[in-house]
């Protein structure tokens, strides 16, 4: 089983492969969205070049990165 990721928590959004990947913070998580049973988590980017803005992403597309928050 996945490690649960929450609002607030220090993450790494794979869009593709590694190298287009970005870091951002969890602003909020909805399972309602879901399709297969999956959550979906809406990031904030870190910089706003790596993504302009503020988007839903699937969670097999989100890694938490540990310890890195608050």
């Amino acid at each position: 089983m996945r490690e649960q990721i929450l609002v607030g928590d220090f993450v790494e959004v794979y869009l593709n492969t590694k190298l287009d990947a970005f870091r951002g913070i969890v602003l909020q998580l909805n399972d309602t969205m879901s399709w297969k049973d999956d959550v979906w988590y809406k990031v904030q980017p870190i910089s706003s070049k790596a993504m302009p803005a503020n988007f839903w992403y699937r969670e097999n597309k989100v890694r938490r990165l540990a310890n890195e928050h608050g």
